[in-house]
């Protein structure tokens, strides 16, 4: 009896659980690029770049993570969830694109620079 019930305990825990173990939520944040990152913030652009001070580096890092915040909360775009195409149009208006699968193509009018059709 003592084996019927570790042996359903482990079936169960394995079937509960998934062999890659687990995965954190997938961010949607993740897969936005700033248009103008190299001329907003040249200390970030590149690594070798030993021209600019750690302090200057981590002020650039600093408004670069604080506008991204500004940015995505400002147009209701959910970090983990995504965002509506209502709010896909809205980060593209402010200078970010969709790197990797893009789920609303239509929006990429509102990139910057626009093209003039």
């Amino acid at each position: 009896m003592n084996k019927l019930i570790w042996l359903s305990a482990a079936v169960f825990v394995m079937s509960a659980c998934s062999m890659g173990g687990f995965k954190p939520a997938p961010d949607a944040e993740a897969g936005w690029r700033l248009t103008n990152f190299n001329e907003l913030y040249p200390g970030l652009a590149s690594a070798t770049l030993s021209q600019y001070s750690k302090e200057e580096k981590r002020k650039q890092l600093d408004a670069f993570f604080k506008k991204r915040y500004d940015d995505f909360r400002g147009c209701n775009y959910d970090p983990i969830g995504g965002g509506s195409k209502i709010a896909d149009a809205c980060l593209r208006r402010k200078g970010w694109y969709q790197t990797g699968y893009d789920l609303y193509p239509e929006n990429k009018q509102y990139e910057w620079p626009r093209t003039e059709n």
